[in-house]
């Protein structure tokens, strides 16, 4: 079970929380413009797993209770992984808009 946001920050309390997809989804999929990150995050996640990954991290304000988180932050373990599998853009590690 998924603890509740903290009524200050917002987000959850610090700690990893595991859940499944459909948990992670209805969880964090309130309103359309999350639904349409999750449609996104949803397209990464699977090309990750075909590739060999198992374990990925989710963090910022798209696992809180903002409305209107600009993007997910996350992070992917590397072992296992078959880079030539993966889309190019989950190697892309410059911060958005740079060159």
């Amino acid at each position: 079970m998924l603890p509740n946001f903290d009524s200050e920050t917002g987000y959850l309390p610090a700690g990893t929380h595991r859940m499944n997809w459909t948990n992670f989804s209805d969880h964090f999929g309130f309103n359309g413009h999350r639904s349409r990150l999750l449609f996104g995050l949803l397209a990464a996640l699977k090309n990750l797993a075909a590739a060999g990954c198992r374990s990925v991290l989710l963090n910022g304000s798209f696992v809180s209770n903002k409305e209107l988180p600009e993007d997910y932050d996350g992070v992917w373990y590397t072992m296992g992984v078959n880079e030539d599998l993966l889309d190019p853009v989950l190697l892309d590690f410059r911060p958005l808009g740079m060159p």
